[in-house]
């Protein structure tokens, strides 16, 4: 054996330790620990492959320093393999084969076994590394390139312009959807500044037809034959049916997300109010109850408006002879939503139809001659202008409930 300080028995002693000294080598790399610098020599040399540079003792303490400032997440280090072998002078070669585990958080899956080849230089008490050479199994990798922190370089690189290139198209697509989105608010400005002129415009021959035709039964009602004052009569209901229909369309169309008020407003008296009014419309007492209903922070315009259209859809549909029930109810939620249920004693939905009962111009069949089939899907909108939900059930004993969501401040 060869005289120096190691206190080594034989060969097999110094292939433990070169095994112990490059273990912990490989601890320190694989756990960022800038310690690792010790290990070598300062006459040292290394090789990149793909330039190809030869580093000196400083440029390579320096590519370390990068090395770990691009990946600094520690990643442990397998090693597979390890062959030694003893030349002159105390240099030893080592062959090491070994699995880097950092593919699952650097997303790198096509890396595979690292083959790295020392120059060891026995001194005083220890190892020093005189030469350091890495070689990457990689799919990927070009013939030549050896050294990983090149590669992760390179790869860094690649990652950073496909950001920066998905960032450009982004902000480019962002700027075409404002732009498509202004366009399609003008166009739905002047898509309902249309409808509303051309509402107005289909209205005034109907207003004023139904005006002629009632100035006509006024005057000629005591004279005129009966059978024809009721075909009068009836085409006045139909040309005032038809004014109601492209209001009804006209308000479904255009409506938006109404204003909300500065304080709550007591859905109580909202009702008590409705119902005044369809008794003085119908002329005959309503059986509408309703009790304990909360105050909400709502449009009170469009809240009455729900409202009575349910109430006018639960009246009308009640079977002849029988006095129409209407009871609303509400009651408030773990989230701090209300649950609204007007419900009747009316001639039902059949299930086919609970599904379509909010499409606009929908009637059922059990109820073909009342309304236009629109006081439902003006429900369902206001309801989901305010981020509800509307359904319909059966009540237990006959007749419909309607359910709605709101929140006590919509």
């Amino acid at each position: 054996m060869s005289v120096f300080l190691f206190v080594f028995l034989d060969m097999v002693n110094i292939n433990i330790a070169i095994q112990d000294f490059i273990t912990k080598y490989f601890e320190l790399y694989g756990g960022r620990d800038l310690k690792i610098k010790s290990f070598f020599l300062e006459n040292f040399s290394g090789l990149d492959g793909i330039t190809p540079n030869i580093y000196n003792y400083n440029s390579w303490l320096k590519a370390i320093d990068e090395d770990f400032n691009q990946i600094p997440i520690p990643f442990d280090i397998k090693i597979q393999n390890i062959v030694i072998n003893h030349l002159e002078n105390n240099l030893y070669t080592v062959a090491v084969v070994s699995t880097w585990d950092f593919s699952i958080r650097l997303e790198f899956s096509e890396i595979g076994d690292i083959r790295t080849f020392f120059i060891l230089k026995a001194t005083n008490s220890t190892f020093k590394i005189n030469h350091l050479s890495n070689s990457i199994s990689l799919s990927s990798l070009q013939e030549g390139e050896l050294f990983p922190v090149t590669y992760f370089k390179k790869k860094r690189e690649q990652i950073e312009n496909e950001i920066k290139s998905k960032t450009e198209q982004l902000n480019i697509f962002n700027e075409q959807l404002v732009l498509n989105l202004n366009k399609l608010e003008k166009a739905n400005d002047d898509l309902e500044q249309f409808t509303k002129v051309a509402a107005h415009d289909l209205k005034s021959p109907l207003i004023s037809t139904k005006i002629l035709i009632n100035k006509i039964i006024n005057k000629y009602e005591s004279s005129i034959d009966i059978k024809d004052l009721d075909l009068l009569k009836f085409c006045s209901k139909n040309l005032e049916s038809l004014t109601d229909l492209i209001n009804n369309t006209l308000q479904l169309y255009t409506k938006g997300v109404p204003s909300l008020p500065e304080k709550h407003i007591d859905t109580n008296l909202v009702v008590q109010n409705i119902k005044q009014e369809l008794e003085l419309e119908t002329n005959k007492e309503l059986n509408i109850t309703y009790y304990n209903l909360p105050k909400l922070k709502i449009n009170k315009s469009s809240f009455t408006q729900l409202l009575t259209n349910l109430i006018r859809n639960s009246i009308s549909n009640t079977k002849k002879g029988v006095v129409p029930k209407v009871n609303i109810s509400c009651k408030q939620n773990r989230d701090k939503t209300y649950t609204f249920c007007i419900a009747d004693n009316g001639i039902g939905i059949p299930d086919s139809d609970k599904k379509l009962v909010f499409q606009i111009y929908f009637k059922s069949d059990r109820n073909k001659k009342q309304g236009h089939g629109i006081g439902l899907a003006v429900c369902k909108k206001i309801v989901e202008l305010y981020n509800g939900s509307i359904w319909i059930k059966d009540n237990e004993e006959h007749g419909t409930s309607v359910y709605f969501t709101l929140k006590e401040s919509c």
